[in-house]
């Protein structure tokens, strides 16, 4: 009789078959440890020891007198690996994670094969450890060497980048400025802040980094002294701690003092008549703004039109200052001349006044009857002194007590413009 069985093989955790021939056999089996195994309803043996087993045939008709056989097959099972993905690990200067697979003790790494595959299925590594420098969806499935295949189920992970570089700008606005104001430094970074990255402040004195406990993880700070301040971006993930991005900045302490304007100045640009703005202090930067629109950066500043003002200044400690006023322009002629007069009497005589835009004037007074009874005409006119007095004589007579018509021209030659005014003068005792 004849039937035909492996004579050894490898299998996983059980090996499951059935013995074949073309004779009409009945099959027992008796395992490494002496015990007989039945076949299921379907004749197929289940081996679970590794070791060796006898397989016997007999033929199913117990009146054949043919004699059994029996035959040897020697069983080696292997075990489902149990095995997990550890890791990242990461260096500072590199944005790759090295990822390990790791099999339970009993388990020799020699003894099996590793396979990575990214997200299409594609085997990427074949060695224990892989590493990756971007963020990515990768399995794990380890297999033996030899024999059956025991697969485990694969382990899908996604992979994280190490964030090893950060691009910090510091900035500030101004320094500490004449009023106390503490400067405020803000810190751009690209990278976000996390339990990981964080951000860490220091100051800088006689070549010393101090560090500012209080300032931990803000990307804004205000500070109240000079001197350099430096911000790290720290990144502590898998219990590094590497810096990753820094930057300084110096912070200046204004010594500037504001200056004092009036609060209005006035014009005539026609008349040449205006005022300088100077001796404003020390500043960096000067900006002279009419009505929105900007019309100087000079340290000194002549308005030549009238309109509201506004003053900007700038230090070196980037600290501004503004001020505000307004100029007016002014341009009339003003003559001023008495309303009464005492013949006689030098302290109360008629006599004229006139700004510095008056060139030219005529005086003209007349008695009740229309007589002209005094006339002056002045060129050259000087500001602000009298002149075209008259002390109420005519003819060396005290005029009679009464009101007198006056009339006054003048005029400005720079502004092409003339004017009359007419009056009375009350003449008393």
């Amino acid at each position: 009789m004849d039937f035909s069985i492996p004579t050894q093989t490898i299998a996983c955790e059980a090996f499951i078959f059935r013995p074949q021939s073309e004779e009409d056999l009945t099959f027992t089996i008796t395992d490494p440890n002496g015990t007989t195994l039945s076949p299921d309803s379907e004749g197929n043996f289940t081996l679970g020891l590794e070791g060796t087993y006898q397989v016997k045939g007999a033929p199913a008709d117990p009146n054949n007198e043919d004699c059994p056989r029996i035959r040897d097959l020697n069983l080696v099972l292997n075990d489902q690996v149990i095995y997990e993905v550890s890791g990242p690990q990461y260096q500072c200067n590199s944005p790759r994670g090295v990822y390990r697979a790791v099999l339970d003790p009993g388990f020799d790494p020699d003894d099996y094969i590793f396979m990575w595959r990214n997200s299409e299925g594609t085997i990427v590594n074949r060695g224990q450890t892989i590493s990756s420098a971007q963020q990515e969806e990768l399995s794990l499935e380890v297999q033996p060497k030899i024999g059956a295949a025991c697969p485990g189920p694969p382990i899908t992970f996604e992979t994280v980048p190490f964030v090893h570089q950060a691009q910090v700008s510091l900035n500030a606005e101004s320094g500490i400025c004449f009023d106390n104001t503490p400067a405020v430094i803000t810190a751009d970074i690209d990278v976000e802040l996390s339990d990981e990255i964080r951000i860490e402040w220091h100051r800088v004195t006689n070549g010393n980094s101090e560090r500012i406990p209080q300032f931990d993880d803000l990307t804004e700070i205000s500070v109240d002294e000079s001197g350099t301040y430096r911000a790290f971006v720290i990144n502590e993930t898998a219990d590094l701690q590497c810096i990753i991005g820094t930057d300084e900045i110096e912070v200046f302490r204004s010594d500037s003092e504001p200056p004092v304007l009036e609060e209005s100045y006035t014009i005539c640009a026609i008349e040449g008549v205006s005022t300088t703005l100077d001796s404003l202090g020390n500043w960096s930067e000067y900006e002279w703004w009419l009505d929105g629109e900007l019309v100087s950066t000079d340290s000194t500043f002549t308005p030549i039109e009238p309109g509201n003002y506004e003053l900007i200044l700038s230090d070196q400690a980037s600290c501004e200052y503004a001020l505000s006023f307004e100029v007016i322009e002014d341009c009339r002629l003003l003559i001023t001349i008495p309303t009464g007069l005492v013949p006689g009497d030098e302290e109360r005589n008629f006599v004229v006044y006139v700004n510095d835009f008056v060139d030219e004037i005529s005086v003209l007074i007349y008695n009740r009857w229309g007589e002209l009874i005094y006339h002056c005409i002045e060129e050259n006119v000087p500001e602000n002194s009298p002149f075209c007095e008259w002390n109420g004589f005519v003819n060396g007579k005290k005029v009679p007590i009464g009101t007198y018509p006056v009339i006054v021209k003048y005029k400005s030659q720079d502004q092409n413009l003339e004017q009359t005014i007419k009056k009375a003068i009350v003449v008393v005792e």
